[in-house]
Formats: structure tokens, C-alpha cells, sequence
């Protein structure tokens, strides 16, 4: 049975795992868990264009100075700015 229900499992996540991943979102760089946008002059924070857990978002050398609170709706897992 044990067998049966991992094949089950694997066989519904294979089309998942099979979907390229989409870019970052420009100007951005994304590496790792880090979405890296430093010095990109973003004057907003940009929309997320890929399912992707970063835990980190550097936005460091931009021009941000009013962030929504729905910018972040694409960003759940975020833990530092």
C-alpha cells in the first residue's frame, strides 16, 4: 500500500515539478532565498512573478517611499528587509 500511495503523490506533483520557473521580477536578481533588487531604481516594489519562497528581500539604493501593504501580498514568507 505504502508503495501505491507514494507513486500516487509523486505522480500529482509531477506536473508541478515539470513547469519552468518564471524570471525575477526586472530589474531584480534572484539568488537563493535572496530577491536582490539593490540599486535597480525601483520607486515601488515590484509584483512577484514566480512561486518562490524568499525568506529576504534587499531593496537597498532605491526610491521607496511608500510601500502598500498589498505590494506584499506576493512576498508571504519574507522574514528581513
Amino acid at each position: 500500500m505504502a508503495p501505491l500511495l507514494v507513486l500516487l503523490v509523486l505522480l500529482g506533483l509531477a506536473p508541478r515539478l515539470a513547469r519552468p520557473l518564471e524570471p525575477c521580477p526586472g530589474p531584480c536578481r534572484c539568488r537563493g532565498y535572496r530577491l536582490d533588487c539593490s540599486g535597480a531604481a525601483l520607486a515601488r516594489v515590484p509584483p512577484a512573478t514566480r512561486q518562490w519562497t524568499f525568506s529576504m528581500l534587499d531593496f537597498t539604493g532605491n526610491a521607496l517611499s511608500l510601500i502598500p501593504p498589498q505590494a506584499w501580498k506576493g512576498y508571504p514568507w519574507v522574514e528581513k528587509l
